[in-house]
């Protein structure tokens, strides 16, 4: 019996169309070094929102660890 997946148990493939403002502000300031805490203050959400949006970015790179995020999102272009 072969397991069929549906398309919405997928995460979507993390495409520049599909960041907004805020991921692209939140790449920049990892990118920066600022820490979790910071990046919370500066955009005016929580520390537990900044790692599930950064576990999300992660998740639809197909990345597995934070570094491995910024290397793809430099590649991409996403952080001009």
């Amino acid at each position: 019996m072969m397991l069929q997946t549906s398309q919405a148990q997928r995460p979507a493939e993390l495409t520049e169309e599909l960041l907004d403002a805020q991921a692209r502000a939140l790449l920049s300031l990892m990118r920066s070094g600022c820490t979790d805490e910071s990046i919370a203050r500066q955009l005016g959400i929580s520390p537990r929102t900044v790692l599930r949006r950064i576990r999300t970015l992660m998740d639809r790179a197909g990345c597995t660890t934070r570094f491995q995020l910024g290397c793809h999102a430099q590649r991409r272009g996403w952080l001009t």
